[in-house]
């Protein structure tokens, strides 16, 4: 009997040693399986990832050489470009000539700057700029920041001031200007620009009127529309004065400081120094300030003069946002980019006016006598100093 039952229990742990196995060889079967088909999976994803993205027989290279041709209606180039052929061929010619850009296997000069301006000028992203040039991201980003380094350099030979010996040619034909701003060199004001900042660093560059960041640009500029210095980066909330003082001081900036004798046009958001020339305060100063009569006292009539000639910077400033609209709605690209996309388009902006060829944006403002307020702070400040409503 005792026999029987040990057959019995033995029976039994050979039963469950044998289910055992059975259960170990199903697991080990079910994840081979699993095994063959993820790496099936794997195969078929790794065959996707490899098939190449963009295939459109119309590259970008020969879009390029489409737009350039003589043939091509100027205007198509104008709207894509924001300049003519002309100037457009003339920046690539200098670029190469500085050796600041050059031809590669596969994306030529033309087609890099293309790329770039199409980006400032209309503010499209990456992927808008892969489809229409057929590039991958990774290329298109790299060309886009080479050619920002390309127009920061070149930034250094084409924003420099005049000559400060001679009279400006609009103060000396003009009889509203000559004799009495003979002396003037040109004009400095602050604008901002658009700028994309973390949220965590948001508070300094904050707009408290349009709920936007936004960074201070300090600029000079002469009566030909040129911009002969410009210091960005700042954060919003500063003031332009506070900006100026450390321009003047810093000199490293090498701040085109005026001659003894000489002066720059300052709107009141500054102080009135010997160099630096502000209207009366207090003193009715715009133009719509004198659309229903004409100035009268002495202080009026130089308000009056002092606003129409300053409006040159105005005017600068239009014509570089008209011209790249990236200013306004800044993409997000690290802020260094971003200070450098700044720089660029006032190199473009210099670089177009230096040229003896025609623009219908210089044109335009060139022809048109106005005094314009500029939509940013220190015009509210102007305003509220001068005492009078915009």
């Amino acid at each position: 009997m005792l026999y029987g039952q040990m057959m019995t229990l033995y029976d039994q742990e050979l039963e469950a040693i044998e289910d055992a196995m059975l259960f170990t060889s199903i697991i080990v079967l079910t994840e081979s399986i699993l095994g063959e088909e993820e790496e099936e999976e794997n195969e078929a994803t790794l065959q996707i990832e490899r098939q190449r993205v963009h295939t459109c027989p119309f590259t970008g290279h020969i879009w390029i050489s489409e737009i350039l041709h003589p043939n091509t209606h100027p205007r198509r180039v104008r709207r894509l470009f924001r300049m003519s052929r002309d100037h457009f061929m003339r920046l690539v010619d200098a670029l190469k000539e500085r050796k600041l850009v050059k031809d590669t296997n596969n994306i030529t000069v033309e087609e890099q700057l293309a790329m770039s301006i199409m980006i400032m000028a209309h503010n499209v992203r990456n992927s808008i700029i892969q489809e229409r040039f057929q590039h991958s991201g990774e290329t298109v980003s790299r060309v886009f920041h080479n050619i920002l380094r390309a127009l920061n350099t070149y930034a250094r030979e084409l924003i420099q001031p005049p000559s400060f010996n001679e009279i400006p040619a609009k103060i000396r034909g003009d009889r509203r200007y000559h004799p009495y701003f003979d002396n003037c060199i040109g004009a400095i004001d602050g604008t901002h620009v658009n700028a994309s900042i973390p949220v965590a660093n948001q508070i300094p560059y904050g707009s408290g009127r349009k709920k936007e960041t936004i960074q201070n640009v300090l600029v000079v500029c002469d009566f030909d529309m040129c911009f002969t210095f410009i210091w960005v980066g700042w954060e919003g909330t500063t003031h332009d004065s506070r900006i100026l003082w450390e321009a003047l001081h810093r000199q490293s900036l090498k701040f085109p400081h005026p001659p003894e004798g000489k002066y720059y046009l300052i709107d009141l958001g500054f102080s009135n120094v010997p160099g630096y020339l502000a209207p009366f305060k207090n003193v009715h100063y715009h133009k719509q300030d004198y659309n229903h009569r004409r100035p009268q006292r002495a202080k009026e009539r130089f308000n009056h003069t002092h606003s129409s000639l300053r409006s040159t910077i105005e005017k600068c400033f239009c014509i570089l946002k008209k011209r790249f609209p990236v200013l306004k709605t800044m993409p997000s690209y690290q802020f260094r980019a971003q200070v450098e996309m700044v720089i660029a388009c006032v190199a473009i902006h210099n670089f177009i006016r230096k040229q003896q060829a025609n623009d219908w944006l210089f044109d335009k403002y060139d022809c048109e006598d106005f005094s314009i307020i500029d939509n940013n702070h220190d015009n509210e400040e102007n305003t509220r100093a001068s005492g009078f409503p915009s």
